[in-house]
């Protein structure tokens, strides 16, 4: 799970699902930490586009819900479509 000290939400993720919300899409913004939890395989599948935000700290858990998330949608022949924004994502590319 992500770090305990990362319970306020990113404000990139809450954007975008705004602007998509307001575009007619059904959006679900998901934080394991406010949750204190992680994601389940169920809600993973349920997913068209999986959004991730990650800061250095938190990139290997983001690495792990993107991998869990193709292979679940994979497991089903459904399409994935997985980002990984954040600052992590905008210094280090590669590593995403």
């Amino acid at each position: 799970m992500f770090d305990k000290f990362m319970t306020i939400p990113l404000l990139g993720p809450l954007y975008l699902a705004t602007i998509a919300e307001q575009a007619g899409y059904d959006v679900s913004v998901i934080n394991e930490n406010i949750l204190g939890r992680k994601i389940s395989s169920e809600e993973l599948a349920s997913i068209d586009i999986l959004g991730l935000s990650c800061i250095t700290a938190t990139v290997n858990r983001g690495k792990e819900i993107a991998s869990e998330y193709r292979k679940i949608r994979k497991a089903n022949n459904l399409k994935s479509r997985a980002i990984i924004g954040g600052i992590h994502a905008s210094m280090i590319p590669e590593d995403v």
